[in-house]
């Protein structure tokens, strides 16, 4: 059974959906993040005289066939890592994903993202300024007190 974070696969929604093998991991990703992963192969036994079918044959042994439609399919000549993934999901989408990575590092923190103005506020729900001049990384010594961090999106 596969679940997104909502619970179950809702029939006549959308799902962006990417399996990954190599020679030792088989990997299952659901809107750009991974939803399962096991042990196992993939054996390279295609050839050009070997259709390639897609949604084709039983999804199990008691006969449940695919029933749905596929759009965009796309194949690679290698297993894709999770952030091309994540980035092919946010280009199908229309919207980029901003991540804001913070890391301690000899006593101090240290912020990283790829775009976007850094803001900094003393309360989760307090107003958020622009943290002037702020590139990444970025790093700022810990306090006694709390500081919240996030993005402005442009």
């Amino acid at each position: 059974t596969v679940t997104n974070k909502d619970g179950l696969l809702t029939p006549g929604k959308w799902y962006f959906l990417v399996i990954t093998a190599d020679s030792s991991l088989i990997s299952l990703y659901l809107d750009g993040s991974l939803a399962a992963r096991a042990l196992g192969s993939v054996l390279n036994t295609y050839n050009s005289l070997s259709p390639f079918r897609a949604g084709f044959g039983t999804l199990d042994e008691t006969g449940n066939n695919f029933d749905g439609k596929i759009d965009e399919v796309a194949v690679f000549d290698r297993a894709l890592a999770s952030d091309e993934i994540n980035s092919l999901y946010q280009t199908a989408v229309g919207f980029p994903q901003q991540k804001l990575n913070a890391s301690q590092i000899k006593g101090q923190i240290v912020l990283d993202w790829t775009s976007g103005t850094l803001q900094v506020s003393d309360s989760i729900t307090g107003t958020f300024t622009n943290v002037l001049q702020a590139t990444s990384p970025y790093t700022n010594s810990i306090i006694d007190r709390s500081r919240f961090y996030r993005l402005l999106v442009h």
